[in-house]
């Protein structure tokens, strides 16, 4: 009684032993087949989205000169010296437009080096 039962566990723990390697093998062929499609709709994603915020950077960081020489001249005609508020609300729009265009400078990254770029975020998610 006591050898069939043993017999019957290890039987149970060898076919278990067989479907993890089985499902390890199916997992691993998966990963190699669907890893190539996935890295490179990764780096499109993150190129796409820090392109796009890089220009609407750009945009926020170029359209307040023009306001502000449009301001400029207008006060100028007028003989009216309030050149205080508009340095104001073009220096505060342009610092904020410098930020979003140093820290959305990923698109260079991935165009010039994606391998680089794929080997830091993965060691990004890993940490």
């Amino acid at each position: 009684m006591k050898d069939s039962l043993l017999a019957k566990l290890a039987q149970t723990g060898i076919d278990i032993l067989d479907f993890a390697k089985m499902s390890a093998i199916q997992i691993f062929k998966f990963i190699e087949k669907e890893a190539p499609l996935l890295l490179n709709e990764w780096m499109a994603y993150h190129f796409w989205t820090s392109l796009i915020l890089f220009s609407i950077a750009l945009l926020i960081f170029i359209v307040p000169m023009f306001y502000y020489r449009r301001i400029y001249k207008y006060n100028k005609t007028l003989k009216y010296n309030s050149q205080g508020f508009p340095w104001l609300i073009t220096g505060f729009a342009q610092f904020i437009a410098f930020t979003l265009i140093v820290f959305n400078l990923e698109w260079i990254k991935i165009l010039i080096a994606p391998r680089v770029w794929i080997l830091e975020n993965i060691k990004d998610l890993i940490s």
